[in-house]
């Protein structure tokens, strides 16, 4: 399976796009070994979760682990245009109340 990750830095703050079509319990350590380091040396990050059309649980424990990695740092993460159907998965489960989800990208 190939990951891909698009990065977009500026100062302390990353955009990181995951090119994945889901995150389950297949790919949810092989995901995890990727996307972890990419958090190392900034403070604020962004998950931009458009393409990922699909995640279970084990996706949801990985959202909280990334989450849990910048607050040990004093940093913040907060999610950017969950699919349709991932946003239900978050609506559902109440992720809002503790990760910022961001349903259109920032203005330029």
């Amino acid at each position: 399976m190939n990951l891909y990750f698009l990065l977009e830095d500026s100062g302390h703050r990353r955009v990181i796009t995951i090119d994945v079509a889901s995150i389950d319990e297949h790919n949810v350590h092989l995901v995890q070994a990727e996307l972890l380091p990419l958090l190392d040396d900034f403070s604020e990050v962004v998950l931009d979760l458009h393409a990922i059309g699909f995640m279970s649980s084990s996706g949801i424990g990985l959202l909280l682990r990334c989450l849990q990695t910048m607050k040990a740092k004093g940093g913040e993460l907060s999610l950017r245009r969950p699919s349709p159907k991932v946003r239900v998965l978050f609506d559902i489960i109440g992720l809002e109340r503790v990760l910022p989800i961001e349903d259109q990208p920032e203005a330029e």
